[in-house]
């Protein structure tokens, strides 16, 4: 699991740190103060190694091209003289993950690059000679691992533009770490059906009809059809497609099976409280803690509710046994440059809402 984080230069990020991460940690603030991009900076070095993890937080974001304008989004205040860092603690796999993104530059532009008509070239006159033409055509990331009697591994990918995207990847590394983002603006349903079918093959649905029972009291039974589709049991004369049920159902459900498909690993929950009422809300942290105690599984979320923050506090003083310390408040203040985040364990989350700060 992850211990601390340390992020630079990254997105709307220009130095941000974050200290005792436990099993369940939940990211709180106003609009603008960076949430999501810290959950994507957690997400990036999961698998650091991967050179299309950065983009793929441009597909959460809406953003489903990669190209020259999507990449600069990266950088802080499109600056790319200073590489982004990203260094994080882990308890397991590695004692230590230190990942550096750096633009990747070709001297002269190729016919077939995908040039936006809005866009410059940009010129680096320390890196290139006197008649030669930048292009920036792509990514170069270099992380370092360091295990647990201090020696340290580097590899180097990269992911550029030559006719359509490549990416390249060391062979020689293979990424034991699993986690998964859900966020409110890309939801990958065949990602959740075949989770689910995983379960009914396994004979493991049970549990996870049980949990959306508690907002659908008419709910029996689920199963999927043979056209990909999850069906629900409401007592009626035809099942129904989970589609139509609302989307606090199947957030529930893709979050709970996410949880479950990745053990031992990590879930990221961007505006976790999207789509749900308070009593929804309440409903999906029960599931949480319990899915997640059960899978050894560390869950990082955001929010800008202030019930999501009172459905987590009334849930975890004492409704679910063996959470004992392990849950963490964050609250990120953005000033102009600066960032401040202020930590609530899991006694003193009740102080947030008494003070009636407004994170929206």
């Amino acid at each position: 699991m992850f211990n601390n984080i340390h992020i630079q230069r990254f997105r709307g990020i220009s130095d941000l740190k974050f200290e005792d991460f436990k099993q369940f940690n939940l990211f709180i603030g106003k609009n603008n103060c960076c949430k999501t991009s810290a959950l994507e900076s957690l997400f990036i070095l999961v698998n650091p190694t991967a050179p299309g993890l950065p983009s793929k937080t441009n597909r959460f974001r809406g953003l489903n091209i990669i190209s020259k304008t999507t990449l600069e989004l990266l950088f802080h205040n499109f600056n790319f003289e200073n590489p982004i860092k990203i260094e994080a603690n882990l308890d397991k796999i590695h004692k230590k993950r230190s990942l550096t993104i750096k633009p990747k530059f070709d001297l002269e532009i190729p016919s077939d690059y995908p040039i936006d008509s809005n866009e410059q070239i940009i010129m680096n006159e320390q890196s290139f000679q006197s008649g030669t033409v930048p292009n920036f055509n792509g990514l170069i990331f270099e992380v370092t691992f360091f295990n647990f009697n201090n020696e340290e591994t580097t590899y180097k990918s990269e992911m550029f533009f030559k006719k359509d995207l490549k990416q390249i990847m060391p062979e020689e590394y293979i990424e034991k770490y699993k986690g998964i983002f859900l966020s409110p603006e890309f939801f990958a349903y065949s990602q959740t059906v075949n989770q689910f079918s995983n379960l009914v093959v396994e004979k493991r649905k049970d549990n996870v009809v049980k949990i959306l029972k508690e907002i659908e009291p008419s709910l029996t039974d689920m199963d999927i059809a043979s056209d990909n589709i999850i069906f629900c049991d409401l007592g009626l004369e035809k099942m129904l497609p989970i589609n139509v049920m609302g989307s606090g159902i199947y957030k529930i459900l893709s979050t709970v099976l996410a949880i479950e498909a990745n053990k031992d690993g990590v879930i990221f929950i961007d505006e976790i409280e999207n789509g749900l009422s308070f009593n929804s809300q309440e409903i999906l942290w029960k599931a949480i803690f319990a899915s997640a105690k059960l899978f050894n599984v560390q869950i990082f979320a955001s929010s800008h509710s202030l019930e999501c923050i009172r459905a987590l506090s009334y849930v975890s003083s004492g409704k679910l046994p063996n959470l004992e310390d392990d849950v963490r408040v964050y609250r990120i203040e953005k000033k102009e440059k600066d960032f401040r985040v202020v930590k609530f364990n899991q006694e003193n989350i009740e102080s947030v809402i008494e003070k009636g700060w407004d994170i929206r």
